[in-house]
């Protein structure tokens, strides 16, 4: 309940343009994501396409600390319904910066949530991956490797 009272205020402060302000509402989500765990879940969904928004912002503070907030936050809650997200956003996104960091998300995500019953380990999701790994070039030739490595599928 009082995680829900949480939700406006949070949301004011990272719409806010002073880098103190996001950096410490992101440290705030970074606290209550590893305090919360699982708990966490219902606002993660939430504050994570803010936090999207927030990646791309010329102001170094607000960028990283952005991105620093989702990474956490992925690795502390399985948002089952985050990852397809993602994979779109990494594929249809105008910016290339958002769609880079959203190859790094997926990944993130692969790696740490193997075990998630919410993750369904199909084909179509790491071809997915695979497509949305070229249309990044700012990535290395070496996550692709990594995906298929995570994958356990044989494409060959």
């Amino acid at each position: 309940m009082l995680l829900k009272q949480l939700v406006p205020p949070l949301s004011t402060q990272l719409s806010d343009r002073r880098s103190s302000i996001v950096k410490q509402a992101c440290h705030l989500l970074n606290i209550l994501s590893k305090e919360l765990l699982g708990d966490f879940e219902p606002c993660a969904k939430l504050f994570i396409p803010m936090l999207f928004k927030l990646v791309v912002i010329t102001v170094l503070v607000i960028a990283e600390s952005a991105d620093t907030c989702i990474k956490t936050i992925l690795q502390n809650c399985k948002v089952g319904r985050i990852l397809p997200r993602i994979v779109d956003t990494t594929k249809n996104d105008r910016s290339a910066i958002l769609r880079a960091r959203c190859c790094e998300y997926a990944l993130l995500i692969l790696e740490y949530w193997a075990d998630a019953s919410g993750i369904q380990r199909s084909a179509d999701l790491y071809e997915d991956m695979i497509k949305c790994y070229t249309v990044v070039n700012a990535m290395s030739f070496s996550s692709i490797g990594a995906i298929f490595s995570l994958s356990h599928i044989s494409l060959f």
